[in-house]
């Protein structure tokens, strides 16, 4: 995305970007009705051809009009505008995370060659944002579905947040609200929303 105007903020991984279009919708459908459409071809009449044509087609328009603006580091829909009010307080925070940096060791400085915004998170917080290894922002689209793995990933913002000054995340917490509703869990649900506004105040 070299030479682009950078429109939006990710306010997962603190990505300043413009957001790029993900398609929804399963590339695996979309196969599985093609190889139908072929085998068609080969064996049965022209008529019967008619329906998984009709399939794909509408398929694949169902999936074009799905796209979504997402991040292009950790591919969630977390991108807001710069110039909006939650925009310019990430922008804000990214600011003063950077003073921190620079009155940092010359050696934490150093150590490596920074590629994002998290590997400098997690530098600074001495490793505070890491979950099994890995950033937050690299298990939010593969574990959104894992009420515990979000659990583990609104813990390590919250010891982010502790050592370097950086808000959470929302991202995590929303989705152990949603995943706690869905198991009927109206109080932890409450807990975790109540959990992010206290800290954000």
């Amino acid at each position: 995305m070299t030479g682009q105007k950078k429109t939006h903020i990710c306010t997962n991984c603190y990505e300043v970007n413009k957001p790029i279009k993900i398609i929804g919708g399963s590339g695996m459908i979309e196969l599985v009705l093609f190889l139908t459409v072929l085998f068609s071809l080969l064996l049965l009449p022209l008529l019967i051809i008619t329906l998984p044509v009709f399939l794909i087609y509408n398929h694949n328009r169902h999936r074009g009009g799905k796209r979504k603006e997402c991040c292009p580091i950790c591919k969630t829909q977390t991108m807001v505008p710069i110039d909006s009010r939650r925009g310019q307080m990430l922008l804000a925070e990214q600011d003063r995370f950077s003073q921190q940096v620079k009155s940092a060791p010359a050696k934490q400085q150093s150590s490596k060659v920074v590629i994002n915004s998290g590997e400098l998170i997690t530098e600074i917080a001495g490793g505070a944002n890491l979950v099994e290894g890995k950033q937050t922002w690299e298990h939010a689209e593969e574990k959104k579905h894992d009420i515990e793995w979000m659990k583990k990933c609104c813990d390590a913002e919250l010891r982010t947040m502790e050592k370097t000054g950086l808000a959470p995340a929302p991202y995590y917490f929303e989705r152990v609200a949603i995943l706690s509703r869905k198991e009927k869990n109206y109080q932890q649900e409450i807990d975790y929303c109540e959990l992010y506004i206290t800290m954000v105040r």
